[in-house]
């Protein structure tokens, strides 16, 4: 994520050799994650949506696919969020008062 737009976006770079740069998000974007893949990368659009971009890399080439909005999100300043490796999950944490859920079940391999 860089601001050097004069406001947060997300890009993708080769690293460590730094090479072509590659600009992920549009009208802005935040707190960016990989699909454990490296075939998705998600993050969080300005207006709070929850952004979904398909990512074709090899050697020679990079394209990311079209942007597609998801859920709201909303996440609040340094709150964060982690997605389940297929990147059909996610988990966000609620902020308190925010109308979530006041219990929480976790799941392991299916027996609750």
């Amino acid at each position: 994520m860089s601001d050097e737009t004069g406001r947060n976006e997300v890009f993708v770079q080769s690293f460590p050799d730094a090479g072509s740069k590659f600009q992920i998000s549009e009208g802005g974007g935040d707190k960016p994650v990989w699909r454990r893949d490296g075939k998705e990368m998600f993050y969080v659009s300005t207006d709070g949506k929850m952004m979904a971009v398909t990512i074709e890399a090899g050697a020679d080439r990079f394209v990311a696919g079209a942007r597609q909005a998801l859920f709201d999100a909303r996440l609040e300043g340094t709150q964060t969020y982690d997605v389940t490796a297929d990147g059909q999950r996610f988990l966000i944490p609620s902020l308190p008062g925010s109308g979530g859920a006041s219990s929480l079940t976790l799941v392991v391999n299916g027996l609750p």
